[in-house]
């Protein structure tokens, strides 16, 4: 019978790691999006275009850095409706993001 390892841990990692790696990959994606949305300034990109700047795994997130930059003003966001009868009958809704021309907000530290 062979013997078995264990390779467990008691050791967690304190709380605000969770919280500071958080804020460290929004920093990183809100970079990104920024530096995309800026290559054409006044130029509606869809979230499907500004996606293409990250990682596929990253899609999600990048929304949410998104939506903190709109909230702060640094960009614009819309909501535009593409076609009355998506799925399930619903409306089919996708949001545009832009750099306004005269270039970013201000841009919180």
């Amino acid at each position: 019978m062979r013997g078995r390892i264990d390779i467990t841990c008691d050791i967690a990692p304190p709380p605000d790691w969770w919280a500071a790696l958080f804020a460290r990959r929004q920093r990183r994606l809100r970079t990104l999006a920024l530096r995309h949305l800026s290559a054409e300034p006044g130029q509606w990109l869809s979230t499907t275009q500004v996606r293409s700047a990250v990682d596929r795994y990253e899609a999600e997130e990048l929304e949410h850095a998104l939506g903190s930059l709109a909230d702060e003003g640094v960009i614009e966001w819309r909501v535009r409706v593409e076609s009355q009868y998506g799925a399930h009958g619903r409306p089919v809704e996708r949001a545009y993001w832009r750099v306004p021309a005269e270039g970013p907000g201000p841009c919180p530290a």
